[in-house]
């Protein structure tokens, strides 16, 4: 048990205990008046009229009035929002001292929770839980919210408070539904008491500063008749919208995100696939080109090759010619020496000749279009293997390119392929 010393006599000292009782106590050395002192053994305990009859003089009397100070004076302040709002002072010895209702709810759970003043914190705390069940505020079938505002000068005793408020109503709150929660804040004790004045819990200052981030149309005023459920529901559904809202924009930037690489993908493919197809063409035209090129080769040739052919005959008819022309020369001036009746006969046979010759060049003729015929025929079936080795060539093209896109595939293949063992490796280095 603690105390406060309040007056040093000679051979005691006056202590006035958490309870508000006076103590008389034998002297220990190292204290003062107004230290705070573990109470190991209680020596006397004095009543209001023994400590009348005791206060002879002033300095007693002015002892009695220092501790009652002391015990009175408020030290910490608690407020607690449930619906019912209230807030609590608490003296040094973190007892309560005086109890306030914060709003109409609260004035009815008060007088139903007579043991409040003069209680330790924890005491009053599990009672007003208590009386907050038995009153229909705390239900089992419900998720039950209490936040608590804790301020005072003392940062030691901010914290310690803070404890005690944590672990009394989780103990008591557990019994009544496994679904609760404690809402634990700390504001300055000038804060605190603006609060007050403006008859607001300053539990619900800060959950109107809260909500109004979400819905900036809120008022104290409605705030203050909600419950902490329904603000802190009010909360997490706007927080639900946003995070929502959040993942859809998400979702539709991924969105957007995958179907630019689709695009992007598919714009890579066709451009690789014109330039395949450009390749494929400049080959192709080139392949054409050469045979053009040999073909009009053969051409070439086969029409020299004709025209010497024709220049061949023509000559040979010529001389053909010149030498009909000779006999017949020679057969004329035989004639014109040997006489006129030769000269008849030689005509004859001259005749004769003529008809001989034209014989001979119409056979000549025949057999010069005969080899004329088996020419074009030659130069058809030369055209006719020609379009077959084009055809080849063709093939043989088609095939190349055919390996080649074959081969890119496999390479293509073979990159993924090492790719991917790559990121495998490096995954299992990781």
């Amino acid at each position: 048990m603690k105390g406060i010393i309040a007056e040093i006599e000679k051979k005691h000292m006056i202590i006035i205990t958490e309870k508000g009782d006076f103590i008389k106590h034998s002297i220990v050395s190292g204290y003062k008046i107004g230290d705070e002192i573990e109470l190991k053994k209680k020596i006397m305990n004095l009543g209001i009229k023994q400590l009348t009859a005791l206060a002879a003089s002033f300095v007693i009397f002015a002892m009695l009035i220092t501790g009652a100070y002391a015990y009175y004076t408020p030290y910490s302040y608690v407020s607690i929002d449930i619906n019912p709002s209230l807030g609590l002072s608490l003296n040094v010895f973190e007892r309560v001292i005086d109890v306030k209702p914060l709003n109409t709810d609260a004035e009815g759970l008060i007088a139903a929770a007579k043991n409040i003043k003069n209680a330790s914190l924890d005491v009053a705390i599990t009672e007003i839980l208590d009386k907050a069940y038995e009153t229909g505020y705390i239900k089992e079938t419900e998720e039950n919210n209490v936040m608590y505002v804790v301020s005072t000068k003392n940062k030691k005793q901010e914290t310690k408070i803070l404890s005690s408020l944590n672990t009394a109503s989780s103990a008591e709150l557990s019994k009544r539904s496994s679904e609760y929660n404690v809402i634990l804040e700390k504001v300055e004790v000038k804060e605190y008491k603006q609060a007050l004045a403006e008859q607001v819990s300053p539990g619900k200052v800060i959950l109107a500063e809260r909500l109004k981030e979400a819905k900036p149309e809120i008022k104290l005023e409605s705030v203050k008749e909600m419950s902490v459920g329904q603000v802190m529901q009010l909360i997490k559904d706007k927080d639900k919208k946003k995070e929502d809202k959040e993942d859809k924009d998400k979702k539709s930037d991924d969105k957007d995100v995958k179907a630019a690489d689709k695009n992007d993908d598919k714009a890579t493919k066709d451009s690789d696939k014109e330039i395949k197809k450009e390749d494929k063409g400049k080959e192709v035209k080139g392949v054409t080109e050469k045979n053009n090129e040999s073909k009009d080769q053969k051409d070439n040739k086969s029409d020299k090759d004709q025209k010497n052919d024709n220049k061949g005959k023509d000559k040979d008819k010529n001389k053909d010619k010149d030498k009909g022309s000779s006999n017949q020369s020679g057969t004329g001036v035989e004639a014109a020496a040997s006489g006129g009746g030769s000269a008849t006969s030689t005509t004859g046979s001259s005749s004769s000749d003529d008809v001989k010759q034209e014989k001979e060049d119409m056979d000549k003729k025949d057999k010069d279009d005969k080899e004329l015929k088996e020419e074009d025929k030659g130069k058809q079936n030369d055209s006719k293997e020609d379009k077959k080795e084009d055809k080849k060539e063709d093939k043989k093209e088609d095939k190349k390119e055919d390996k080649k896109e074959g081969k890119k595939s496999e390479d293509k293949e073979k990159d993924n392929k090492n790719s991917s063992d790559k990121d495998k490796s490096g995954n299992g280095k990781k």
